[in-house]
């Protein structure tokens, strides 16, 4: 594992997709350890393709990032992960979803949606 293992700055990771979406840069090693190096994602699409069985089906991606304020007024982001089996003619605070959260989280923790005033509380910690 130590061949690939690297030092990587939190400023290089992205936060956000390329705009427009597809135009980021892709760097390919292949098995021989033969660098490619496309400054367009979509220009590496077909040499990867190549030989491969490709499967395309209709999901949808759910736009699942919230800012919330934690008690210091500090904006956190809040990603929701599954949206489970919610039932909408229930309480909210009957649904449990699950999230991931860029910070420190302990069960009983509350985070403020704040254009909505929504009140997210933390029921249970995993990983």
């Amino acid at each position: 594992m130590s061949d690939f293992s690297y030092n990587l700055q939190e400023d290089a990771v992205a936060k956000f997709p390329a705009e427009p979406r597809g135009s980021s840069k892709l760097l390919k090693v292949d098995s021989s350890g033969r660098v490619s190096y496309y400054s367009h994602f979509g220009k590496a699409i077909p040499e990867m393709l190549e030989g491969c069985h490709v499967v395309f089906n209709n999901s949808r991606v759910l736009d699942a990032r919230l800012s919330v304020v934690v008690s210091n007024n500090q904006k956190v982001e809040l990603m929701l992960l599954d949206l489970g089996n919610i039932d909408s003619s229930a309480p909210c605070q009957e649904q449990e979803i699950q999230a991931m959260i860029r910070c420190g989280v302990s069960a009983g923790d509350k985070y403020i949606e704040p254009v909505s005033g929504v009140t997210v509380e933390v029921m249970n910690v995993f990983g």
